[in-house]
């Protein structure tokens, strides 16, 4: 059977799991860019976070029901629609995923070409299901970072490549007032303790007096009723609304993104020694941005080690923290040096990145 005409180029984005739609836009950007008929298969919370919907060549939607039953018709459906459409290319924007497994349960057609990302590269040498269900089908995957490539590479037989997702659709600009001697420092994403170390961070506020032009940007919903802990930390710092501001509801998109192009330094504020979730095999979505926006990132001083970091990054150590947040107010030269640095460097230019890209999928 074939699946397209070969005139035509089709591939069908899946995003099952309602995670990671900031992936999607620059792939979608890529794919669009050099004559793919696009479709995207995701749910519908994903959905609500497209903005290219005019570009896609088809699309179907799912709710986010996890139930069984609603599993089984899913994959039905998706299988149906892959068949229907003559799409002979999948790339998995969220592998590692139960509904995912499931989905491989029943045999794709070995003319399809399937790609997949991994946001967790330790589930190539500690996944089940991806060694055992989903690799059997699906042989490639790309991983988020040169690092977790260069690290796991060795210890796996499938095919990796790297993917940087810095592509982000254009935003209408927010009227939001920064004075010309202010520094912001940006915490992108939701306030969550268990992701991140608000605690460590605030505690050290307790302790150290923060530079009066110094404002910390947590760009995410903050939701006292969920960690009431942050909220007390917060509020005995004495500078919410003055130097760190919060959100309480989910930060639009030209919100979230007027926020950044207006940044001076991006922060993950992730530990790796104290965070259970990132360890040493996750980025945070703060990396892509910075790579997009050419700012740079400050980040714990343990990630030196991170090849995607260097020439893109100032280091600290997190007990030192607010010394360090008070000394590059001081070094703003510096700072504007390795934006330029950044701007200039081959790594994060769109030909070099869309060429890896398009070259892996077709593998």
């Amino acid at each position: 059977m074939t699946y397209e005409n070969k005139s035509e180029k089709s591939v069908a984005l899946l995003e099952l799991g309602a995670a990671h739609a900031e992936c999607l836009h620059t792939q979608i950007h890529y794919l669009t860019s050099n004559g793919y008929r696009v479709h995207l298969i995701c749910d519908n919370i994903t959905w609500t976070r497209i903005k290219e919907t005019n570009l896609l060549a088809g699309v179907q939607i799912h709710s986010a029901d996890n139930s069984l039953f609603h599993q089984f018709a899913l994959l039905l459906k998706i299988h149906f629609y892959i068949r229907q459409q003559r799409i002979s290319r999948l790339v998995f924007n969220t592998t590692e995923i139960n509904v995912v497994r499931n989905l491989f349960l029943i045999s794709f057609p070995k003319i399809l070409n399937i790609t997949g990302i991994l946001h967790n590269a330790e589930k190539l040498v500690d996944g089940r299901s991806i060694r055992y269900i989903v690799g059997k089908r699906m042989q490639k995957f790309f991983l988020l970072s040169e690092y977790l490539k260069e690290k796991f590479e060795p210890l796996t037989d499938f095919k990796l490549s790297v993917f940087y997702p810095v592509y982000f659709p254009p935003f209408t600009i927010c009227p939001i007032e920064k004075s010309t001697d202010e520094f912001w420092i940006t915490i992108p994403g939701g306030v969550n303790p268990t992701r991140k170390d608000y605690t460590g961070l605030l505690t050290c506020l307790l302790k150290e007096v923060l530079h009066p032009k110094i404002k910390l940007i947590f760009l995410g919903a903050s939701d006292a009723r969920i960690y009431p802990e942050i909220d007390a930390l917060l509020a005995q710092t004495k500078l919410r609304e003055t130097q760190i501001l919060t959100f309480t509801g989910f930060v639009e998109y030209d919100v979230f993104h007027s926020y950044i192009a207006k940044s001076d330094l991006i922060m993950p504020l992730i530990h790796p020694y104290r965070d259970g979730f990132y360890r040493d095999s996750r980025i945070s979505g703060a990396f892509n941005l910075s790579f997009a926006y050419k700012i740079p990132l400050l980040v714990e001083e343990s990630m030196q080690k991170w090849t995607d970091l260097q020439g893109a990054a100032f280091y600290y150590r997190a007990e030192n923290i607010v010394q360090v947040f008070n000394s590059l107010i001081e070094r703003k030269l510096e700072v504007e040096q390795m934006k330029k640095t950044m701007a200039q460097d081959c790594r994060w230019k769109e030909e070099h990145l869309m060429r890896k890209y398009l070259e892996f999928i077709e593998l």
